[in-house]
């Protein structure tokens, strides 16, 4: 009698470090990363095209004329709030030059709201079909890190901000470091819903309790249609990895309040405020009235599989 063949499940933690680096190298050496950071680069209008015929049609994605407002603003002069904000916009490209992955977002920091609190808000991520699947779409994940760091250290030397401690790079500089993302809801009839859920959850990502955080994504359609229409925000759920404090099971409400406003002193920058106030002051009421009997909000662990 022939014994039955017994499947061999292998721990990655068994793996020597040097095996673990090879594996990543192997697995994205096909791919480059560059950031655009002028709207006149000769690779804007297809990156800008990716993310908008994805997201546009929804009222999710920014107008053009904004995104090359954006990438032209000085991020070193702070908006009246206070609020440094520095865009970017990553385009992933084979050896051929083909773009084969998008993400967008912006740093935000406000010493008069955390000092010690940097978010890295994640707009925008589309894949193009022939890269998912791969780990690329994880670099495009973490890859804004890395621009908030130099942002940070620039910041830091022109005497903008007063980082904990400037000299210890592999700390983040002493400073909380939260990504932040927007997501639908789970539909049952919507997979990609699901896939996405996925996707953040197996990158360390959980969600704030949307019955202490109601959040309402803005209306990102041209000013006189929303007056023509009506005014649309979207509910979305908002997504946080605090670095280095995954899986926590709360977060304090100091720091929700300061992700809030931090989002929408970045909306400001191309929303009408008759069209911010109403969904801003949503969540902050929620959160002074939760704060009266608690002070933290509930953190709501992802799936990461099935």
């Amino acid at each position: 009698m022939v014994a039955p063949r017994r499947r061999l499940r292998l721990c990655l933690k068994d793996l020597y470090h040097q095996d673990v680096v090879e594996m990543i190298e192997r697995e994205t050496r096909s791919f480059e990363l560059w950031e655009i950071v002028d709207p006149d680069d000769p690779d804007f209008d297809a990156a800008y095209k990716t993310l908008w015929d994805a997201f546009g049609a929804h009222g999710e994605m920014e107008r053009a004329d904004v995104i090359k407002r954006f990438l032209r603003d000085d991020a070193y002069d702070p908006t009246p709030s206070g609020t440094y904000i520095r865009y970017f916009l990553i385009a992933a490209r084979d050896r051929q030059g083909n773009i084969c992955g998008v993400r967008d977002g912006s740093i935000l920091v406000n010493p008069a709201y955390a000092p010690d609190l940097c978010v890295v808000y994640l707009s925008h991520l589309y894949m193009m079909p022939a890269a998912r699947g791969t780990v690329l779409s994880y670099e495009l994940r973490i890859a804004p890190v890395e621009v908030a760091m130099d942002y940070l250290l620039e910041l830091h030397a022109r005497g903008r901000v007063k980082l904990p401690a400037p000299e210890q790079p592999g700390k983040h500089f002493g400073m909380r470091i939260d990504l932040t993302a927007e997501m639908e809801y789970f539909s049952p009839d919507d997979p990609v819903s699901w896939q996405r859920i996925l996707f953040y959850g197996r990158g360390g990502f959980d969600a704030v309790n949307p019955r202490h955080f109601p959040y309402l994504q803005p209306d990102f359609r041209e000013p006189e249609e929303i007056r023509a229409t009506g005014n649309r925000p979207l509910p979305f759920m908002v997504l946080v990895r605090r670095m280095g404090h995954e899986r926590q099971a709360t977060m304090p409400i100091e720091e929700a309040r300061a992700i809030m406003r931090l989002l929408y002193d970045d909306f400001a920058c191309h929303c009408e405020p008759e069209h911010l106030g109403n969904s801003l002051q949503r969540v902050l009421d929620r959160l002074a009235e939760r704060a009266t009997r608690k002070s933290f909000v509930e953190l709501l662990p992802l799936p990461s599989g099935p």
